[in-house]
């Protein structure tokens, strides 16, 4: 029962920082397009 618990907390975190890891890397994309603009 433990272990169910902690595992499905675990997936629940790791689903938040795939959450948080795509929202960084849009940025930085959007970062790197806003630079290619400006440059050309």
């Amino acid at each position: 029962m433990l272990r169910e618990l902690s595992q499905s907390e675990d997936s629940d975190h790791v689903y938040k920082a795939k959450e948080v890891l795509d929202s960084l890397v849009k940025e930085e994309v959007i970062k790197l397009q806003n630079s290619d603009d400006i440059s050309k």
